[in-house]
């Protein structure tokens, strides 16, 4: 279960298109390219186990680099492209990355880091030579293209966003399995969300994110092409939809959202019917947008909840959505636990910390302290993404906000997510973002940052129009009390608000 398979049956078959410039790779391509640099990581002296750091924007190398580290046992940590030499240094460093591979366009970073001297860092770069860096195409053109003979299954190790302190590498242990094999998480994805070699899946995130990357591999698992989009832009995602008629896509609320008020007539243009599959996760999708795209896209909306860490997952088919609007489902990994702030379990219906019980193992890369933090005071097995949320009688999970996101007013705890879910299916409203300030009486007060659209119309008092807007649909007391209005927000390029930065 991998494009070697497929490298024999459908050899010309695109395996991944570059939609913005319409470059490819066949299936037979992919996996000579893959052994091809599965036989360099060999001859640099890389074992199972060891380390490699992948610094790219969205390119097809990608998939030739992930695939070869897939079929020698190395862990590869695709590095977040925004990140500036010192934060890439970092995660270089940490790692113990034994080769980095970068591309050409983000030279002005790598000629910047500053790496561990302790033992030899291969560095190479494809789309050009970065100065003290080895061209990739030549390096691995030179070996040959018969499959090594031992092929243990490698894995990603991805690092999180680092929004307190360094970023950690979550770390799965190896399988003891050969890259034919199959491979249970392809498996699982397939049963889930009915992947096949007649598959077109579309990438619109960045690939350095875990949901996209595993789930471009699981399309190449079962034969199916995947169509990569550079840069995610909101007309030209219905573009690519059409033209390659996609049937797979995952994503992120944020993106729904700025396709979803499109105006009419574009969105109108395109066919979107081919597809069948949608999924979403990242962060809780506002009902009303949810009830929208379904109208626009069809009943295919396959929504889940889960982290890296892999110790738990909760999901919700169409039909389970539907009946519960809002649910990010049931659990399909792992048994959840609410628990309030003294670490007890509450009842159906109350919110409380999210803890998913399992024996799936993991572990922050060289940092045990991370580890035990996650964890429940009195349950080793418990861990908790630091997310905020209830269950209902029926046993399906709803996500409130980010522990670090609540705000506490007056003792009484406000979820900035109600207010942005609200705020976001304005009109007038291109992006928003909602936090807690400082008040000298109350503890914290709330405020909300709101970009508006091109087109909102212009008011003398908008502050106001937009406070008394949201008091008529809420409790006062979740209500801004004081509303700035900027040109952009901060939002990571996977969607998410990076919200440390709002003042």
């Amino acid at each position: 279960m991998y494009p070697g398979k497929w490298a024999k049956e459908t050899p010309d078959k695109p395996a991944v298109i570059n939609s913005t410039t319409g470059a490819s790779i066949s299936f037979l391509e992919l996996e000579v390219k893959s052994i091809q640099l599965a036989h360099f990581f060999k001859s640099k002296g890389l074992k199972r186990g060891d380390h490699i750091t992948l610094f790219t924007r969205n390119d097809i190398k990608f998939f030739e680099i992930s695939w070869a580290a897939m079929r020698s046992g190395i862990y590869l940590t695709p590095a977040n492209s925004w990140l500036k030499a010192d934060e890439l240094s970092y995660i270089i460093n940490n790692s113990g990355a034994d080769v980095i591979i970068a591309d050409k366009s983000l030279e002005d970073i790598c000629i910047d880091l500053s790496l561990n001297n302790e033992h030899e860092i291969f560095k190479l770069s494809f789309n050009g030579q970065i100065d003290g860096f080895h061209s990739y195409e030549e390096e691995i053109s030179q070996f040959p293209t018969d499959p090594p003979i031992d092929n243990p299954k490698g894995t990603f190790m991805f690092y999180s966003s680092g929004t307190t302190g360094q970023p950690k590498g979550i770390k799965w242990p190896l399988l003891e399995e050969q890259i034919e094999e199959d491979h249970a998480h392809y498996l699982f994805h397939k049963e889930l969300w009915d992947y096949d070699e007649h598959s077109i899946s579309l990438v619109s995130s960045p690939l350095y994110h875990a949901a996209p990357a595993h789930m471009a591999l699981t399309g190449h698992a079962f034969g199916g092409t995947v169509v990569m989009m550079p840069k995610f832009d909101a007309e030209d995602a219905l573009r690519v939809i059409e033209k390659y008629k996609i049937t797979h896509g995952q994503w992120v609320p944020t993106q729904f959202m700025r396709m979803y008020k499109l105006p009419e007539e574009v969105k109108s243009q395109y066919d979107v019917s081919s597809q069948k599959v949608i999924t979403h996760a990242a962060a809780p999708c506002p009902v009303e947008l949810k009830h929208k795209m379904i109208d626009w896209w069809g009943n295919i909306f396959y929504e889940y909840y889960s982290g890296s860490e892999g110790v738990g997952m909760t999901h919700a088919d169409p039909d389970q959505w539907l009946k519960f609007p809002g649910t990010v489902g049931k659990p399909l990994m792992g048994i959840i636990h609410i628990c309030d702030d003294q670490g007890q379990e509450v009842p159906p219906g109350e919110i409380g910390k999210i803890y998913f019980e399992s024996d799936h193992e993991f572990d922050y890369h060289n940092d045990n302290k991370k580890r035990e933090k996650v964890k429940h005071s009195h349950h080793s097995s418990w861990s908790s993404f630091g997310d905020i949320g209830y269950v209902n009688e029926e046993g399906y999970l709803f996500l409130t906000d980010r522990e670090s996101f609540m705000i506490i007013s007056g003792g009484v705890n406000i979820y900035p997510q109600e207010v942005e879910n609200l705020l976001s299916m304005h009109e007038d409203v291109e992006d928003v973002a909602v936090i807690g300030i400082p008040d000298d009486d109350m503890g914290e007060q709330v405020k909300a940052f709101i970009k508006l659209s091109k087109s909102a119309e212009d008011r003398s008092n908008q502050e106001q129009y937009f406070i008394e807007y949201t008091r008529s649909h809420l409790a006062n007391y979740k209500c801004p009390k004081s509303i700035s209005f900027v040109n952009d927000l901060p939002r990571s390029d996977a969607g998410k608000l990076v919200k440390r930065y709002l003042k």
